[in-house]
């Protein structure tokens, strides 16, 4: 669920680890990491207005960015809403950050 991003996967394992110590278990189980990632797709919900969804669609539907509304575009890759992930046998293409993805 970090789509990737080491500062996401981080941030999702400290607080599924403080959440962990909070409820007295040795372990982060399925009902934690659920909890957090929850929280952390509210968190993301609550910033997403309808044309950054738009965008965010328009985007997932061709797997590049368009360029009619290049500032939204521009601020969902800044705010790793929008990811842009590449190799050598596809080039580069572009997807949401799977804690979007059910937002939309």
């Amino acid at each position: 669920m970090s789509g990737g991003l080491m500062r996401d996967f981080v941030r999702s394992f400290h607080e599924a680890a403080v959440a962990a110590l909070s409820d007295r278990k040795e372990r982060i189980d399925l009902v934690i990491a659920q909890k957090v990632m929850n929280q952390h797709r509210e968190a993301r919900n609550l910033e997403l207005d309808l044309k950054h969804r738009e965008a965010l669609r328009t985007v997932l539907e061709h797997g590049f960015l368009t360029g009619r509304q290049r500032e939204v575009e521009e601020a969902l890759l800044r705010s790793t809403y929008l990811l842009v992930y590449s190799d050598e046998s596809s080039g580069s293409w572009f997807d949401a950050h799977p804690e979007v993805l059910p937002l939309l």
